[in-house]
């Protein structure tokens, strides 16, 4: 016969019923709390500017002509992903708290007293901003773990990491700083924690898939292979540009459609913009959003300077990466070598699917 529970053990339990209701009344009350829109909410305004949105915004204003020759760890993406915006030539500002930096360097300075005042604008991208300022927090404690980091060694293109089929060396942490990874997923191409590169391959076919639908059907386009991908797959000299192999390489490095300008294509990192070559078009270049683009797209150099696909990312001073675009190849070569005998060969279609297979 089942035990009869003791007045004393129900009303524990009655009381354990009421803790339970009043705890889960309090957090469907924060949550109505929180997802109702209160104008007079500052926190919630704070909030919004460490967005995508706001992050992209920030970013579109440094151009070339007001903030340039500066180290990758103080480039447009690091200073904007931290809240700062270019307002005038070395000046940037916080739309927030309004704080000001001026950066700039001394032409004549040696490499250390480079590295110690780079370190020094470095730590103001934290400091700077004002104490009620949502970024002073934000920065302050990602640029901790980025000091950190930037102790890791870096996957540079030396003897030691030649090996195309092994992943980064044991004591290299992460690639992307972490705080882009919130910003935007884009960054998400570089971080593959597979042995096998099955990551990045997926990631490149879902992207080249999006670019496919977005390429005109009827152009035909003029797109040329990096010189520097002979290092990583047998590249053919007579090359078909169809249009699946077209979407396939501008995935690779980073290029997307704009659905609002035909045949231009952006990289959403950078926020560079080119033209896709086309022998139906004229070669003197086109306007888009008021800037002249010339004709001729180059996978890689139409990146800007510090775009992660041409310089990586920079976690200190003294810290330097690969080029994002050789990460991307590196791991899809990794993938096309799955169950391959040694000694492959790799084509350039097959970093992307197509069987073939040719030995040394």
């Amino acid at each position: 016969m089942p035990a009869t529970p003791s007045e004393g053990h129900r009303s524990s339990i009655e009381e354990l019923e009421k803790s339970i209701e009043a705890t889960l009344a309090q957090y469907r009350s924060s949550f109505d709390a929180s997802a109702s829109h209160n104008e007079n909410d500052t926190s919630q305004e704070k909030d919004s500017s460490i967005s995508h949105q706001e992050f992209r915004s920030r970013l579109n204003s440094f151009r070339p002509d007001t903030y340039f020759a500066k180290p990758v760890c103080l480039s447009p993406l690091n200073c904007a992903a931290l809240g700062w915006q270019n307002t005038e030539q070395d000046i940037i500002q916080c739309p927030q708290c309004n704080s000001v930096i001026c950066i700039a360097f001394h032409p004549n300075l040696s490499k250390k007293s480079h590295d110690d005042l780079t370190q020094q604008y470095l730590k103001m991208l934290a400091t700077s901003h004002e104490d009620n300022c949502s970024f002073r927090r934000y920065a302050g404690r990602w640029l901790k773990i980025m000091e950190r980091l930037g102790k890791q060694k870096s996957p540079l293109d030396s003897a030691k990491h030649a090996d195309l089929t092994s992943g980064y060396p044991k004591d290299h942490l992460v690639f992307v700083p972490p705080y882009f990874l919130s910003l935007s997923s884009s960054f998400l191409i570089f971080e593959d924690a597979s042995n096998d590169g099955s990551v990045t391959y997926s990631k490149i076919k879902e992207e080249s898939a999006v670019v496919l639908q977005g390429l005109p059907k009827s152009a035909e386009f003029e797109l040329s292979i990096p010189d520097a991908m002979k290092d990583f797959c047998e590249v053919p000299a007579s090359i078909k540009r169809s249009r699946i192999q077209t979407a396939n390489l501008l995935a690779t490095f980073g290029w997307h459609i704009r659905t609002c300008d035909e045949g231009c294509v952006e990289c959403k990192m950078c926020l560079a913009k080119s033209i896709l070559p086309s022998r139906k078009r004229s070669r003197e270049g086109v306007r888009v959003d008021g800037e002249l683009h010339e004709m001729k797209l180059h996978l890689i150099d139409s990146h800007r300077v510090y775009c992660p696909y041409v310089a990586g990312f920079s976690f200190a001073p003294s810290h330097e990466s690969q080029a994002g675009w050789k990460v991307v190849v590196k791991n899809l070569v990794k993938f096309a070598m799955k169950d391959k005998d040694e000694g492959t060969v790799i084509e350039l279609d097959e970093l992307w699917g197509r069987e073939t297979r040719r030995t040394k």
